[in-house]
């Protein structure tokens, strides 16, 4: 469970490090994010190794301060799949979406459940371990 205010982790190869969700987007009534959810968070710390390789256009876009969509991959809440498993992380991980909801970076860290790639199945092309 993402409530507005949590301090998230950024799993793929933007150079955000971390990030604090500020809105969650669906219902009016919803005030925290599942696994799967979309939201919106800022970026809280990142690192200038990825700054580098940028032209100079898109080096400000990943600064501290700057607001993007995100989509929450990992949550310490336990995930309960239809056949009775439960699934519990050891992080809240998110990884940053456009508006179409396609990812921002080319790589992702950590595992990804299949439930997500029902959803965004364009995740399922860049992840590394499926559960």
């Amino acid at each position: 469970m993402i409530l507005s205010g949590t301090v998230v982790d950024v799993v793929d190869n933007t150079g955000i490090l971390k990030a604090r969700c500020i809105k969650v987007y669906g219902n009016s009534k919803k005030n925290y994010a599942k696994i799967g959810d979309i939201i919106l968070v800022v970026v809280e710390t990142y690192t200038l190794k990825r700054g580098f390789f940028l032209d100079e256009k898109k080096k400000d876009r990943f600064l501290k301060g700057k607001k993007h969509k995100a989509l929450v991959l990992r949550t310490k809440q336990s995930y309960k799949r239809h056949y009775g498993v439960f699934i519990k992380f050891s992080d809240n991980a998110v990884i940053l979406v456009n508006k179409r909801k396609l990812p921002l970076s080319k790589k992702l860290k950590g595992p990804i459940l299949y439930e997500i790639l029902e959803k965004h199945p364009a995740i399922g092309i860049l992840a590394r371990w499926l559960i």
